[in-house]
């Protein structure tokens, strides 16, 4: 797909590779000087916090896809709709915090 085609089709998660799968366009400056690599490597870094964080069993795949869906989603998300480079991070940062307590609350409600 080409990097400036719209979709607002999610495809879910590629577990064979760590890339956002979903096509986005750049069409404010400061999207430009992110490269698909660091939003990868960004995804992957609120991945592994989002698992890490959290009691849940190694290996558990349910919560590892759930994670790893919810945080391509919100970093596509928010890289459509951030103003600038600070947006764009904040943004995230403020989606995963928000995931990481419902976690804690829905683990809490389950004892």
């Amino acid at each position: 797909m080409d990097k400036t085609e719209e979709s607002s089709e999610y495809k879910g998660p590629d577990l064979t590779t760590n890339s956002v799968s979903r096509s986005t366009t750049t069409n404010k400056a400061w999207q430009t000087r992110i490269t698909q690599e660091r939003r990868n490597h960004l995804v992957q870094k609120c991945v592994t916090a989002l698992t890490s964080s959290t009691d849940q069993q190694t290996g558990n795949d349910r919560y590892a896809i759930l994670a790893m869906n919810f945080t391509k989603h919100i970093e596509h998300e928010a890289f459509e709709i951030a103003n600038d480079q600070e947006e764009y991070f904040h943004k995230i940062a403020e989606k995963i915090y928000l995931f990481q307590k419902e976690m804690e609350n829905r683990k809490l409600k389950q004892r």
